[in-house]
């Protein structure tokens, strides 16, 4: 994050840094929030928030499974909530793509777990 901050920052000179507390107003939620508490929501919770559940996740789940989980989970809970907050309405492409990652996710599921009913649960754990 570091770094895109440096590499961004020259474009505040270019544009300006803009007006941080005019609030922007949201139909959907019926509320008027200004930006720079916008800003602070989205790297606080967005970004650290998430990075904490991950980093509690891995402790006890194989990253294998999480990223197969992440690639499944993440696009329909992203859809899901820009329907609820945004009032976004998938497409038909939208949905067909869900599907197939849907699909692509269970046959991985099923083609990574074949044959291993009597292998350990981690490596660590062989001894």
């Amino acid at each position: 994050m570091l770094v895109a901050a440096i590499v961004l920052s020259p474009s505040t000179l270019l544009f300006g840094a803009g007006d941080i507390l005019r609030g922007i107003h949201y139909e959907t939620l019926g509320v008027t929030v200004p930006v720079l508490l916008w800003v602070l929501g989205l790297g606080v919770v967005s970004t650290g928030f998430a990075y904490l559940g991950i980093s509690m996740v891995l402790k006890t789940l194989d990253a294998n499974v999480y990223a197969l989980i992440d690639i499944i989970v993440s696009p329909l809970v992203a859809s899901f909530f820009g329907y609820l907050v945004f009032g976004d309405v998938p497409s038909w492409r939208m949905v067909l793509g869900g599907a197939m990652l849907l699909g692509a996710g269970f046959w991985l599921t099923r083609e990574t777990s074949r044959g291993m009913e009597n292998r350990a649960v981690h490596p660590c754990q062989c001894a």
